[in-house]
């Protein structure tokens, strides 16, 4: 399942908790941990940064099939695009523009879990466009259609990172 064990010391902020995986321990007791918060506080992402390769999308992934989630997933790179999360304007078969919602969007009102994968990569303007997501009230405003999305009870977000100053991409 897990290449290389962890340690979860938590650094808790007001809307996230971040999940450092700092050297080798047990595997199962960050499983324990991850599967204990997902389900005792739904309403807090959270963020898991290791080294790469350790697994931490994997944990997320086995954790989401294990209780009957279904769980999607954003790589994220310099040039990921809003478009990518929330959704744009594109024709359907008939010619006619509509608004097709993106993969956070969708995921948010199905009360899916999502992954966002390599976060400190993500452009600002999407990492800002999250903001509302991260707070108490769990919702997106989606400019292109004036709509407020709340996100679903089940909905759970979460995004994994390499350490800061050993890979590139913000710190």
């Amino acid at each position: 399942m897990l290449d290389t064990p962890f340690v979860c010391p938590i650094k808790c902020n007001s809307c996230l908790t971040e999940l450092v995986v700092e050297d080798s321990s047990s595997q199962l007791s960050l499983i324990f941990f991850v599967y204990r918060w997902c389900f005792h506080s739904r309403i807090h992402p959270v963020l898991i940064q290791g080294e790469t390769s350790v697994g931490k999308t994997s944990l997320i992934s086995w954790l989401a099939a294990a209780t009957g989630n279904h769980c999607v997933r954003i790589n994220n790179h310099e040039h990921t695009d809003i478009q990518e999360y929330i959704g744009c304007y594109t024709s359907d078969e008939t010619g006619k523009l509509v608004f097709k919602e993106g993969v956070l969007i969708n995921a948010m009102r199905m009360g899916h879990w999502i992954i966002l994968d390599e976060l400190n990569l993500a452009p600002t303007d999407v990492l800002e466009a999250l903001n509302r997501l991260l707070d108490d009230n769990r919702e997106l405003f989606i400019t292109e259609t004036q709509e407020v999305v709340k996100a679903h009870p089940r909905f759970m977000l979460f995004a994994t990172q390499n350490p800061p100053g050993l890979y590139g991409g913000r710190k």
